[in-house]
Order: C-alpha cells, then sequence, then structure tokens
C-alpha cells in the first residue's frame, strides 16, 4: 500500500510539473508572438497549415492560454516560425534568438530592463493606490459642487444691503460654507501634490536603483 501511494503522489506531482510547463511554455509563446509582430492567423498556417479556417481559429488561442496540451511539434514549429530559441520557450534561459549572437544580447537587455519596468510599475501602482485613498469619495466631491453653486448664487446678492439685512442667518450661512469649501479645496490640492510628490520620488528611486542601470554590455572582447 505504501508504495501505491507513493506512485500516486508521484503521477500528482508529474502532472503538477507538466501544467506548470504548459502554462510557462504558453506565456513564452505568447511574448515571442507579440514581440516578433506575428498575428494568430499567421502562425495558425505557419504551425498547423490552416488557411483562414474559421473552425480552428482558436487553435493559437488555446495553445497561449496555457489549459491544453502543447504538443512538442508545435514548440519545434513555433521556435521556426519566431526564430525564438527553445530554450527560452522552455524557460531555461534569456536568450531570444536562435543563433545570433547581436540579437541574444539585445534579448537579454530588453528582458532585463522589461522586468525592471515591471517591478517598478507594480510598486508604482501599490504606492499610488494608497496615495488615492486619501483623497475625499466622489460622493464628498459631488456634494461640494452644489454647495459651491450655492454659494456663488447667494454671492450675487452680497452686495445688497438690503436683502442680507432681511436674511441674515442665510447670509452666516452661507459664509461659513464657503470657508468649509476651501478647507475642502485645500485637502483636495494637498492630496494631489502628495500624490505627485510621492510618485516623483517613486520614479527617482527607479531610475536609482532599477537593475537596468548595472547591465553590463558586453564588448568585442566579451
Amino acid at each position: 500500500m505504501p508504495n501505491v501511494r507513493n506512485d500516486v503522489l508521484m503521477i500528482s506531482s508529474r502532472e503538477r510539473e507538466e501544467k506548470e510547463l504548459f502554462k510557462l511554455v504558453a506565456k513564452k509563446c505568447k511574448f515571442a508572438r507579440e514581440v516578433n509582430g506575428t498575428t494568430r492567423k499567421e502562425l495558425l498556417t505557419s504551425i498547423w497549415g490552416y488557411d483562414n479556417n474559421q473552425k480552428h481559429a482558436n487553435r493559437v488561442s488555446e495553445l497561449e492560454s496555457g489549459g491544453k496540451r502543447i504538443e512538442l511539434i508545435a514548440v519545434y514549429r513555433m521556435c521556426k516560425a519566431l526564430g525564438v530559441s527553445s530554450d527560452f520557450l522552455l524557460g531555461l534561459s534569456p536568450d531570444f534568438e536562435l543563433d545570433d549572437d547581436e540579437a541574444k544580447t539585445a534579448g537579454r537587455v530588453f528582458q532585463s530592463v522589461r522586468s525592471a519596468v515591471l517591478e517598478s510599475t507594480e510598486q508604482i501602482c501599490m504606492q499610488m493606490s494608497k496615495a488615492i485613498g486619501r483623497l475625499p469619495p466622489i460622493q464628498g466631491d459631488v456634494l461640494r459642487g452644489h454647495a459651491r453653486n450655492v454659494v456663488d448664487i447667494v454671492d450675487k446678492y452680497a452686495h445688497d444691503m438690503d436683502w442680507c439685512s432681511k436674511h441674515p442667518d442665510l447670509v452666516n450661512a452661507i459664509i461659513e460654507l464657503n470657508h468649509t469649501i476651501m478647507l475642502f479645496d485645500k485637502h483636495f490640492a494637498r492630496q494631489m501634490r502628495f500624490i505627485e510628490m510621492t510618485t516623483m520620488e517613486l520614479l527617482d528611486e527607479d531610475t536609482l536603483d532599477s537593475p537596468a542601470r548595472h547591465i553590463i554590455m558586453p564588448t568585442e572582447d566579451n
């Protein structure tokens, strides 16, 4: 019984590993196709030989989804069609091109920059999300707009002493309301400035700390 259980666990582990591999290859295939500028229709013809057949129009989409088993012949044809290294599609190497050393170098640089950009973008989005959370809710801004309209209407009568003497409570309420609106605007402007400064700080940090700055470009001697 222990042997049977071990066999089941081993099979389950292999199945998970295969699924992860298919997802990885699918992701790399889609990336390679987009970098190469090849459409799904073109790839459909070069890999499976289908010519504008709607019945099979989703084969490339199925492959790129990573939800199904990917045949070895499909990977081979993908490499030839896109001029991409099989090691790249399998996640074994960052080298994108097949045999072009200069292209491989460009591919490594591109991958490094791409990774740095994705990491920085994620960090900026998180910080921006926190900063935006400090802004007044939309309901508050709508209420402020209506309050401003009321203040503007009453301001038209502010120089009419007779009218003001007849509505002293309203005049005092409008003065207080206008003061509150000014505080709201000041708070909003301060938070927007905070967002701006946070963004600039993150971009400056990214410029200084980005892995792309530490890429050593190969020389002729290398």
